[in-house]
């Protein structure tokens, strides 16, 4: 049973060029995990790769309750001027995976989204 994403020989292309290359790599679930690098080092390419946001080479396999959880929100400022949100709703926006898109927050929600 998978318990994390597994990444076997994973190759994004732009324009003739490899831009992320993962050759094996398993990030484990219920974990915290940092993507770090430079400007331009792949990362919002990596979490695309997960999402199934950008075309790919190789396979990338996750179990069905991590596929379920994700949500992500544009980094762009082209991005945030066509859906402007208040500082609260990008953080309700990470509460999404409990709550849904058209659930409202519980008390625990508000308590969290307050805090």
């Amino acid at each position: 049973m998978l318990d994390g994403v597994c990444f076997n020989n994973v190759r994004v292309n732009f324009q003739g060029r490899d831009v992320l290359s993962v050759a094996d790599l398993v990030v484990p679930a219920r974990k915290l995990v940092a993507v770090v690098g430079p400007n331009g080092g792949a990362k919002t390419t990596f979490l695309r790769v997960v999402l199934g946001r950008v075309d790919f080479r190789g396979q990338v396999r996750q179990p069905r309750f991590l596929k379920q959880s994700w949500a992500y929100m544009e980094q762009s400022a082209t991005e945030r001027r066509r859906f402007p949100l208040t500082v609260a709703e990008y953080i309700a926006v990470s509460l999404y995976p409990t709550y849904g898109s058209m659930r409202s927050f519980s008390e625990e929600g508000m308590r969290r989204l307050r805090d």
